[in-house]
């Protein structure tokens, strides 16, 4: 039987896995400036291709006091809405490798604020990138093969 506790950790597993990439294919950039596109487009289009509830996010976000043009994916449990992000760090030190939290939540802890969707797009994440998380997740496809099955679902 499948709960939302496995599809819980699903989700993380995949967060994970796009984070531990970022950090193997850039290790002079450990806060992970500049990678929330490509993060957002691994995991928003993972969460697809499994079927889940979820959509890319563009807004804003506010950090030490200072307003962020940012990317996270939103997930929907049960229901209930998520935040799910793996590059707030380029903002502060404070904050866990894995935002996954209720949105009304996260925009209390971390300042996630307005925001609209964003579609996906496979080409804002390098092919390598994908094998990475393709392989850490060991799902043994081809990653063209499985992004025509995201485009085929989305596009």
């Amino acid at each position: 039987m499948y709960c939302q506790l496995d599809q819980v950790k699903d989700v993380l597993d995949i967060a994970q896995a796009v984070r531990n990439a970022l950090l193997r294919e850039q290790p002079h950039n450990p806060k992970l400036l500049g990678c929330q596109r490509q993060a957002c487009s691994v995991i928003l289009g993972l969460l697809l291709w499994k079927e889940y509830d979820a959509f890319g996010q563009v807004g804003v976000i506010k950090q030490d006091g200072k307003e962020h043009r940012h990317h996270w994916v939103e997930v929907y449990l049960e229901g209930e809405a998520f935040v799910l992000d793996v590059t707030l760090s380029q903002w502060s030190e404070a904050v866990p490798e894995v935002v996954f939290l209720l949105k009304e939540e996260a925009a209390e802890e971390y300042g996630y604020g307005p925001s609209e969707d964003s579609d996906w797009q496979p080409q804002d994440a390098e092919e390598s990138l994908w094998e990475s998380v393709l392989q850490q997740l060991q799902i043994h496809q081809p990653v063209d093969e499985v992004l025509t099955e995201i485009a085929e679902l989305v596009l």
